[in-house]
This record gives structure tokens, C-alpha cells and sequence, in this order.
């Protein structure tokens, strides 16, 4: 998944929530992505975290995806799952689609299909393809 800073801070901007620091989140966002091409992977944990706290909505994706596959901390679906809803209410629509499998899975909490399917269908009509094919 790819997230440019320009789209990180529009994401940020668009954001309903009080003003966040976006100069601390953009900046976490970016180290976490360093520390992850240097397989800094605990690292990379916690300036998502940073970044996510900060209303940098792909920094919360990262995030879900890391505690989903184990990556720099323990697998934990439950957290994955609240990440990615985060990350998809801040229209980070490869979080919208890996929550809306989530939920139609049950992983990370209650099976809920009628939710997932209509949130696969929005992703889609969003633009996001591989939501399409399903």
C-alpha cells in the first residue's frame, strides 16, 4: 500500500476531529515507513501509532496490517480490526476493504456479513478494484 504525505495530510485536513499536529504526524509517518524498510519493525509499531494518534489515517492502516500479521508486535486481530475501522472512516480504502473481509470472516470480532458486504460495495464503488472482484 502506497500513501504519499500530500495524501496524508489532505486525509488529515478532511478530518472532522480538532486540529491534530500534523507536523508530529506526518513526521512519525515517515520515520515509520524508514524504520520499515530497515526492518525496525518494533519501531515502525510505535510511529504508527504516533502517526495514527495524530489523525494520519494511513499511518492507522499501516498499523492494523502489522498487529493483523504479528509484524513488530504480537498478532492481534481485535487490535487489526479497530485500526482498520479508524483507518477507513479516515477513507483509507484498503483498510475499508480489509475490514469489510474482516467482518465477513468474523476475525478480530463478531461476524457481521450484511456490514461487510455493503462496506465491500462502498470500497468498490469508491474505486478501490480488488473490492470489485469479490
Amino acid at each position: 500500500m502506497y500513501f504519499s504525505i500530500t495524501s496524508a495530510l489532505f486525509l488529515a485536513l478532511a478530518s472532522p476531529s480538532p486540529m491534530p499536529d500534523l507536523d508530529r504526524g506526518v513526521e512519525a509517518l515517515g520515520r515509520a515507513l524508514t524504520a520499515i524498510r530497515e526492518a525496525r519493525y518494533n519501531d515502525a509499531v510505535h510511529r504508527f501509532h504516533e502517526a495514527c494518534d495524530h489523525q494520519i489515517y494511513p499511518g492507522c492502516s499501516y498499523l492494523a496490517s502489522m498487529y493483523v500479521q504479528g509484524l513488530g508486535t504480537e498478532s492481534d486481530p481485535v487490535a487489526g480490526r479497530r485500526f482498520h475501522e479508524i483507518a477507513c472512516e479516515g477513507q483509507v480504502l484498503v483498510s475499508c476493504y480489509q475490514l469489510a473481509n474482516m467482518l465477513i470472516d468474523g476475525v478480530g470480532g463478531p461476524q457481521d456479513v450484511p456490514r461487510g458486504q455493503t462496506l465491500s460495495e462502498h470500497t468498490c464503488e469508491a474505486g478501490f478494484a480488488r473490492a470489485c472482484r469479490e
